[in-house]
């Protein structure tokens, strides 16, 4: 259990802490705005445990900043190339192209990627270099297909686009299952694209390695890493609760 593992370091911990400025104990962590659906319980979780520690949530993640020392930790996906930080895995993104009932009461079926050609689309732009998810096409079965956007306006921040999807203006090519698994379950979204989806992408947690020298820096860390990861597996049970085990396995695949 983590908390074990909390209980393990705790006596550590005390004796790292014995010897370091107390108010020097914060944690930076660059989050992005998709973690609103889980990181706050963490944190006030972890804050139980210690609570002298402070948590720092910083948002977006921008990597660049990061190396440069902006914070000590950050999570990213997918590509990373980050030589000098340490990776912990938290789990695999699976997107899920949605959309509202609303939307697609206006529009009919979304059920073939082309169909993302004839019908509003909020999507990203942009992107990170050194944590990159690239996506110019949709797989399902083993068969990859290109795809067109229509894109009439473009957003940063997934949040943005959540809303609007939510209020039936457009639909997504995909969310990130854990950012939607209330709305899946309540009917405010539903899946699209019989099966079609964006690849897959692992999720790891990046910290400096100077900075993994730092007990409570590492301590936290691999206990956020490991909860993260156990609640995205409790999301993927509820999903195949939901619409099966199939489908499910389709949106794993990358």
């Amino acid at each position: 259990m983590v908390e074990d593992m909390l209980d393990r370091h705790a006596e550590i911990l005390e004796i790292a802490e014995q010897k370091t400025d107390k108010d020097r104990a914060v944690i930076r962590m660059m989050i992005p705005d998709t973690f609103a659906k889980i990181s706050h319980s963490l944190f006030f979780e972890y804050s139980k445990y210690f609570s002298g520690h402070r948590i720092q949530a910083i948002c977006p993640v921008n990597t660049e900043n990061f190396r440069r020392g902006a914070a000590d930790i950050a999570a990213v996906t997918g590509n990373v190339n980050m030589p000098e930080a340490v990776l912990i895995p938290r789990g695999r993104m699976l997107f899920i192209p949605a959309a509202s009932p609303k939307f697609l009461k206006k529009y009919g079926r979304i059920d073939d990627p082309s169909r993302l050609a004839e019908v509003p689309v909020g999507h990203t732009f942009a992107g990170d270099r050194n944590s990159f998810t690239p996506f110019n096409s949709l797989i399902r079965g083993g068969e990859r297909r290109s795809i067109t956007l229509n894109m009439p306006i473009q957003w940063t921040s997934m949040s943005l686009i959540y809303e609007a999807v939510l209020a039936g203006d457009c639909v997504s090519p995909g969310f990130p299952l854990f950012y939607i698994i209330d709305d899946l379950k309540a009917g405010r979204l539903v899946p699209i694209l019989d099966g079609w989806h964006r690849a897959s992408q692992v999720n790891y947690l990046a910290c400096h390695r100077s900075r993994w020298n730092v007990s409570y820096v590492r301590i936290f860390m691999t206990w956020f890493a490991e909860k993260f990861a156990e609640k995205e597996a409790g999301y993927e049970k509820d999903f195949a609760d939901l619409f099966g085990e199939e489908l499910l396995h389709e949106y794993m695949t990358s």
